[in-house]
């Protein structure tokens, strides 16, 4: 089985009594046993750079969750204000239809008033 050589990083095997490239002496525990237990402690001595890795990824999925967050408060200060313009506008068409059932008051012309009542109640059922 070939291990990575702590030093320079070469493939060196196992059973190797040290680096031919750089010297560094693989544990003398690899050299006696078998492949799955030197597997075995080859991620044993990684879990720390794994504990690095995992912290780098809980900062990556905090910081993407943070992002989510923002930008769904975005999204609904967006929709209350859309709500808002809408509710002004409904406000404008009521003081309108105020005002044009007072005018209709004052005026005399009969079919005017009948002309305009059937606008305002086309205009009321197709809004509703």
């Amino acid at each position: 089985m070939l291990i990575d050589c702590s030093e320079c990083g070469k493939k060196i095997s196992h059973k190797a009594i040290s680096c031919p490239n750089c010297g560094w002496m693989p544990p003398l525990e690899y050299q006696y046993q078998d492949e799955e237990y030197i597997k075995h402690k080859i991620r044993q001595d990684a879990d720390p750079y794994y504990e690095g890795l995992n912290e780098w990824f809980e900062k990556k999925r905090s910081a993407r969750r943070k992002k989510e967050e923002e930008e769904k408060k975005r999204r609904e200060k967006e929709q209350e204000k859309k709500i808002l313009e809408i509710e002004e506008g409904y406000q404008k068409i009521v003081e309108s239809f105020k005002n044009l059932i007072k005018w209709l008051q004052s005026t005399e012309d009969f079919f005017l008033k009948l002309l305009l009542f059937a606008a305002i109640s086309a205009f009321i059922s197709w809004i509703s």
